[in-house]
């Protein structure tokens, strides 16, 4: 199930200079599922943060005010 989104993340991945990486759209489109393609297509780890299902995570950054 390829996506035009599946080839605007490879170029988000070739960049030299790259921003965070924020998907958004419609529940229920197919998002989660792209991002875990791509990740198992092209890197060898993917660490998936869900602050609405891991309430701890969000304790975590509840308090930073610098991205840094």
């Amino acid at each position: 199930m390829k996506r035009t989104i599946y080839n605007d993340l490879i170029q988000w991945k070739n960049k030299s200079t790259k921003k965070p990486l924020i998907i958004k759209g419609a529940r229920q489109t197919g998002k989660t599922y792209i991002v875990r393609e791509f990740a198992k297509n092209h890197y060898q780890h993917l660490i998936e943060i869900n602050f609405e299902r891991d309430d701890e995570f969000k304790t975590l950054f509840q308090n930073t005010v610098s991205v840094k």
